[in-house]
C-alpha cells in the first residue's frame, strides 16, 4: 500500500483540513518518480547496504587485542579451558598472596606454588578450595 493509499484512509477530522493531504500527495508522487527514474541511486543504496553488511562481517571476524591484563587473564583462562568459578579462585589466590594480578599464577610452577605457600595461612581453614587450586595448577602445567 502506497502512503498516498495511506493518507486517504484517514478521516480529514484527523489530518485536519484536506490541504494536508493536497500538499504531501504531489511530494510522495514525485519522490516516487524520482526513485524509480533513476536506477543509479537504487544501486548506490544498494551498495552502501552491501559495503555495510562486509564491514561488519570483517570487523566480527578479528580477533580483539588483548589490550589489557584483565583481557590476557581472561584469555589465559579460557586457552586452558578454566571455568569461570575457577578463575574467581585464582583471582582469590593472587589476592591471598599479594600479587599484582592473577596472570603471574601462569608464569611457571614455581610462581603459582609460591602463591599457594602464602596464601596457605588465610586459606587453611579451606581444604576444598586448595584441592581447587590444585585441579587448576594441573590444568595450567599439565602436569600431576
Amino acid at each position: 500500500m502506497a502512503i498516498e493509499d495511506t493518507l486517504d484512509l484517514f478521516p480529514s477530522s484527523i489530518l485536519g483540513d484536506s490541504t494536508l493531504s493536497k500538499l504531501v500527495n504531489p511530494l510522495i508522487e514525485r519522490m516516487d518518480e524520482s526513485i524509480i527514474d533513476n536506477p543509479l541511486l537504487i544501486l548506490i543504496a544498494g551498495a552502501l547496504v552491501i559495503a555495510s553488511w562486509a564491514i561488519l562481517r570483517y570487523l566480527r571476524q578479528q580477533p580483539s587485542p588483548i589490550d589489557s591484563t584483565e583481557a590476557l587473564f581472561l584469555e589465559l583462562c579460557k586457552a586452558h579451558r578454566i571455568r569461570s568459578s575457577r578463575q574467581a579462585l585464582l583471582e582469590r589466590l593472587a589476592t591471598e598472596s599479594d600479587l599484582e594480578h592473577p596472570i603471574a599464577l601462569f608464569i611457571s610452577k614455581q610462581a603459582f606454588d609460591q602463591a599457594l605457600n602464602q596464601a596457605a595461612q588465610s586459606m587453611a581453614n579451606d581444604r576444598k578450595i586448595q584441592s581447587k587450586l590444585l585441579v587448576v595448577r594441573r590444568k595450567i602445567f599439565a602436569t600431576g
